[in-house]
């Protein structure tokens, strides 16, 4: 007459998912929790998984699963490791701000444009305009991560708050 409870009954949740809307199931706990787990790189598969389980659209899974676009040529291996991880991290932001609006953006994040143009600023020189805009990306998405983390992979580490502000 025991009856045995599993602690995560999938079984279950996928089918409360079914009657729920995604963004009811993705509590700002929960939120949170997958926000802390893609910085500290959690394969975008996983995160796309979760938000499959949770009842967001295909469209939304697909965008933080699927490809990222970047020029194919020798220095394609160049992008940093810290890009990569900002892209998972824009795309999960992006997703979530769309299941709380309930519709599908169309528009890339500042570290895929980053990804996208760095190969092809070291292949060939870049009109102004374009410069511009990978200035933007290249800035817009570095604010977003820490920097801190990040310069000392280059060795810099005595860098003060104060510093760091005039970046």
């Amino acid at each position: 007459m025991n009856q045995q409870q599993s602690l995560f009954d999938i079984e279950q949740t996928i089918c409360n998912s079914k009657s729920q809307k995604a963004s009811e199931i993705l509590t700002p706990s929960t939120r949170k929790i997958l926000q802390l787990l893609t910085n500290q790189g959690i394969h975008k598969a996983v995160t796309a998984s979760l938000l499959n389980l949770a009842g967001a659209s295909p469209e939304i899974v697909q965008y933080v699963a699927g490809p990222i676009v970047t020029q194919q040529n020798d220095w394609q291996q160049s992008i940093p490791a810290w890009v990569w991880c900002a892209i998972a991290i824009d795309r999960l932001d992006a997703a979530l701000k769309e299941i709380d609006k309930g519709e599908i953006g169309k528009l890339a994040s500042s570290s895929e444009v980053l990804a996208l143009m760095m190969p092809i600023t070291f292949e060939i020189p870049l009109s102004p305009e374009w410069t511009d805009v990978y200035l933007w990306a290249s800035h817009d998405a570095l604010t977003k991560c820490d920097l801190k983390k990040i310069l000392t992979r280059f060795g810099r580490r005595n860098w003060t708050e104060r510093k760091l502000k005039y970046l």
